[in-house]
């Protein structure tokens, strides 16, 4: 099953009334946008294009349907656009929707630092799934929140406790308890460089000793600190990644 955000002639009329009047400036797909900040301090350890074949067989991406499931393969194929603030930034991107559950395997990895992962998606209905890397649960949720349809950037930390050196398997299972169904465009995977790293820990913070820089020099999850106080820390769009203490 395939579906077209809309079309890609000049003057296309995306969702929400924005009129992308000048497609020649479309941004590449292959490029994050909210969290593009990141790569200032962090390497691009892995990328993954869902739906490119050669990209999922590298990662061994493979969906699991279920037997209740509406729909087999779902194939999307967007022309949308970030509209945080400003001018909107529009790219085309190739998806599926995820009714059930997905597994891949990430390379490259340290076990040493966390592990961010960025997802693009499809803003439309609230949506979570659980998951698990190498068969262990993160103690973090991947949220997709529901907004008027448009690019997303959800993104979430899988603690270094939990990483193998190099290659890292994943899965997630949507929570059933919610309705609907996310669509995934894109996944990146970073983490900090050795300079963040050691400009990090030579920095005071407010107490918390330990732990490791997990994001960009603005946001420290050391070990003991709440989600509450990460939260009053952080903007609105870097509070998902906040990791709860243990």
């Amino acid at each position: 099953m395939s579906e077209s955000g809309r079309g890609v002639g000049p003057g296309s009329q995306g969702l929400d009334g924005v009129v992308f009047k000048d497609l020649s400036r479309v941004l590449p797909k292959e490029q994050m946008v909210i969290h593009a900040p990141l790569l200032d301090d962090h390497r691009l350890v892995d990328r993954i294009d869902v739906e490119l074949p050669e990209s999922e067989a590298a990662h061994e991406f493979e969906e699991i349907f279920a037997l209740e499931a509406p729909y087999g393969h779902n194939y999307h194929d967007k022309v949308l656009a970030y509209l945080g603030s400003g001018q909107p930034r529009v790219l085309r991107d190739e998806g599926r929707r995820i009714f059930y559950q997905a597994t891949w395997v990430v390379r490259g990895v340290s076990a040493d630092e966390d592990l961010e992962m960025v997802v693009r998606h499809d803003h439309a209905v609230g949506i979570r799934y659980q998951v698990e890397v190498n068969g262990r649960k993160n103690p973090e949720d991947l949220d997709f929140p529901g907004l008027p349809e448009q690019w997303g950037e959800t993104r979430m930390i899988i603690p270094r406790e939990l990483l193998r050196d190099d290659e890292n398997r994943f899965r997630i299972a949507r929570d059933r308890s919610f309705e609907g169904d996310a669509e995934l465009f894109h996944m990146w995977f970073l983490q900090a460089t050795r300079e963040a790293i050691t400009r990090a820990r030579t920095l005071p913070d407010d107490g918390v000793q330990g732990g490791s820089p997990s994001v960009a020099a603005n946001s420290w999850t050391g070990a003991g600190e709440t989600r509450e106080r990460c939260h009053a820390r952080l903007p609105p769009l870097e509070r998902p990644g906040c990791l709860p203490s243990f």
